[in-house]
């Protein structure tokens, strides 16, 4: 495992309303009345749970959901907040984007928590943007931006797929040679790769589409437009997906075509030459027995003439092959 795929770190950030957060430095008293919290959280770490019930006082329901092990994209509002799952690519160094990572998260009035396993540049960046005082002034800013930068990363690598696509074309025209075929190799993993994104696009668009209808408080008519805009880059994403995959199934049609093609003119050179020696074999066979009697056995010119009888066999043969157009 890479370091940047390891598991993730406890973070907390106390927004101050201006895209920023509140730092050791200038702390306010928080018992009165706290800011908003976005923490992030390891949902693998066996404190979690106990953080999300005891701490945070969130539904053991709610809490169940955000830690399960197997999860799909989905929404769903629960008394005053609303948990979303969402699945994003892994762009950690030596992984694989198809294995793409889950990402949880709970989200009310005043905290919203992330949860996931394996470190996500998402999170990272949204992180980053507050450190500098540039980041989301509320907590539902803080989740369109977190949901803007994981579409943003799933745009980047279907069009890389897209571009790929193209380049598998050219190849599979190019090739000409039973030596070029392996290509079929980086169709396989093109093709793998375009199933296992479209697994989870298909769901996240659904989850932005609810989310878009769903009447909250949390979400307000700006949030909604935002809404719409992922879904549709979900669409559009599963559109373009669903045309590579298309064009690898045809590709991997014409390089099989290509494949048989090649394959049987093989064999055809084979049974011409199988057809073309198999009586000369034959003859020499049995000019070949050690018996008594082969004629011409003690003349000095009969090598040559067997030979030249040999010649003309095969070229009657040739002959006969081409006027019957099988070569």
């Amino acid at each position: 495992m890479n370091a940047e795929d390891q598991t993730t770190e406890r973070q907390c950030f106390f927004l101050d309303g201006r895209g920023g957060i509140y730092s050791g430095d200038n702390k306010l008293s928080f018992e009165s009345t706290p800011p908003p919290v976005w923490e992030n959280l390891d949902y693998r770490n066996p404190e979690t749970y106990k953080i999300l019930v005891e701490d945070y006082a969130i539904d053991p329901a709610v809490a169940d959901a955000l830690c399960d092990e197997d999860t799909r994209p989905r929404f769903f509002a629960h008394d005053n907040g609303m948990l979303i799952i969402l699945r994003a690519i892994n762009l950690n160094p030596g992984s694989d984007p198809d294995d793409m990572i889950s990402l949880r998260i709970w989200i009310d009035e005043k905290k919203m928590i992330s949860l996931e396993h394996r470190r996500l540049k998402a999170v990272a960046k949204l992180a980053d943007s507050l450190e500098r005082g540039k980041g989301p002034k509320n907590l539902m800013q803080c989740f369109l931006l977190l949901s803007r930068y994981v579409a943003d990363v799933i745009n980047d690598t279907v069009n890389g797929i897209i571009d790929r696509t193209d380049e598998l074309e050219e190849k599979v025209i190019e090739i000409k040679e039973i030596n070029d075929f392996s290509i079929s190799g980086e169709i396989t993993d093109l093709r793998r790769e375009t199933i296992s994104l479209r697994r989870y696009l298909a769901p996240m668009k659904d989850l932005f589409q609810n989310m878009q209808n769903e009447k909250h408080p949390l979400i307000t008519p700006r949030g909604k437009s935002a809404m719409r805009e992922l879904s549709n880059d979900m669409a559009k994403a599963l559109e373009d997906l669903e045309y590579c995959r298309e064009h690898i199934t045809l590709y991997h049609e014409e390089l099989q075509g290509k494949m048989s093609i090649s394959m049987n003119r093989i064999m055809y050179i084979i049974s011409i030459f199988t057809a073309v020696f198999l009586p000369l074999g034959l003859l020499t066979g049995l000019l070949g027995i050690n018996v008594s009697g082969i004629p011409y056995a003690d003349n000095d010119f009969a090598f040559a003439a067997v030979c030249i009888i040999l010649i003309i066999i095969a070229a009657a043969l040739l002959a006969i092959m081409k006027k019957l157009r099988w070569m």
